[in-house]
């Protein structure tokens, strides 16, 4: 006989593999592992998970960073070189109390110039972008011009009226007895211009202000120093003094009354210009005022200066 529907063994078969399911089922799982919350099971066994937070030190990271940032250490920039310079020598004499005014200022050459030229030899250091310090050593010549008269060539005192001068000729006027009274005559009197040799070293020291900064590879400068300079007259020298009245004077300074030690200024404009790294070129306008001279205890004395053109090479460089 046929029966529709589920055959009874059937059921009994997907009973017993349900309930086959669910007694294999905890085992299998026991075997693996089970996560729940901090807690990890293995083979049955219960392992705690457990949480380390470690702490970073935010003092020390910062430092890292600031050490990062840190611009390297500073290279002082060193240089060295030569220079060049040619100028014009102005001096005056001037006679204290006296009335008297030295001959060639008489003639109108209030400040006579004559050529100065020497060499000198520097070293520095660029302390920043825009000062620099350094020591120059010099050597050169000044000549000091005047001018002279033939002293024979005059009139006796007695009979001289005044010196004139005109055109930067010298003029003398005088009277002449002749029979009977006298005249009053005017003649020219020879003037002869003398050149005197002086030497002079010296050591200074400099600070220098690049306008600009010195990290561009040209710039103005401005230079100021204090020097000490000798100065040596190679010779003897005779100044006259005289004035309108037809009074003179004439004063003998020797070679021992022209050395000169003493403490002088000194100022330049410039420009500076590197040719390539290291290599500097440079030019400036300079002044000196150099030492007063005192002659004839204090009746007279000698105010000088030297302004001319310097030109230098240097050579730079990092340490």
């Amino acid at each position: 006989m046929t029966t529709t529907g589920v055959k009874p063994k059937m059921i009994s078969n997907i009973i017993a593999v349900m309930l086959l399911f669910l007694f294999v089922s905890p085992l299998f799982a026991s075997h693996v592992w089970k996560l729940s919350g901090d807690t990890l099971i293995l083979d049955g066994e219960v392992i705690e998970i457990e949480k380390r937070e470690e702490k970073t030190n935010i003092d020390s990271l910062q430092e890292v960073l600031n050490n990062d940032q840190k611009e390297p250490n500073k290279q002082w920039r060193y240089y060295a070189g030569a220079e060049w310079s040619i100028g014009a020598h102005l001096s005056e004499l001037t006679y204290n109390n006296s009335g008297f005014t030295e001959l060639a200022d008489f003639l109108g050459d209030k400040y006579p110039a004559a050529m100065a030229m020497g060499g000198s030899l520097k070293a520095g250091i660029d302390i920043s972008d825009y000062v620099s310090v350094y020591g120059r050593f010099f050597y050169g010549n000044y000549l000091i011009k005047g001018a002279i008269f033939d002293e024979s060539s005059l009139s006796p005192d007695e009979l001289r009226s005044a010196f004139e001068t005109s055109d930067g000729r010298l003029f003398e006027r005088y009277v002449v007895f002749i029979d009977p009274g006298f005249e009053e005559r005017i003649e020219e009197r020879s003037v002869n211009e003398y050149r005197i040799g002086i030497r002079s070293w010296s050591l200074g020291l400099n600070a220098r202000f690049y306008l600009t900064g010195r990290d561009k590879p040209q710039t103005p400068f401005v230079d100021l120093g204090l020097i000490h300079r000798d100065l040596k007259m190679e010779e003897d020298e005779t100044v006259f003094g005289l004035n309108s009245s037809g009074e003179w004077t004439k004063t003998v300074i020797s070679k021992d009354q022209g050395k000169q030690k003493s403490w002088m200024a000194q100022m330049a404009v410039g420009y500076l210009l590197e040719m390539k790294r290291g290599h500097l070129l440079e030019a400036s306008l300079f002044y000196e005022g150099l030492p007063r001279e005192v002659y004839n205890s204090t009746t007279s004395e000698r105010n000088s200066s030297v302004i001319g053109l310097r030109l230098g090479y240097s050579f730079s460089f990092f340490q």
